[in-house]
């Protein structure tokens, strides 16, 4: 499996490890959040893994529900419909 910081990965990609780590959590503590990018990204530095955090909170993966507490979203992400008309 490819690391999370490569482009390899989809967001679904993503979505489905968060899942399948933390299933139906109400709500899961940033702290959780670092250790499982830490193990997906090997080396990385703190300040990359906050960053990848914070991709991953734009991209509506996740949403922060308060201080340190984030919550993975269950709302499919939006699509717009390109087609010519």
């Amino acid at each position: 499996m490819p690391e999370f910081g490569t482009k390899l990965l989809s967001h679904e990609l993503i979505h489905t490890a968060l899942r399948k780590q933390f299933g139906k959590q109400e709500a899961i503590p940033k702290v959780a959040l670092i250790d499982f990018l830490r193990e997906h990204s090997g080396n990385a530095k703190p300040s990359t893994l906050a960053w990848r955090l914070h991709e991953l909170t734009q991209a509506g993966i996740l949403t922060r529900i308060g201080y340190g507490r984030y919550q993975l979203n269950d709302r499919p992400i939006y699509q717009a419909d390109l087609s010519p008309t």
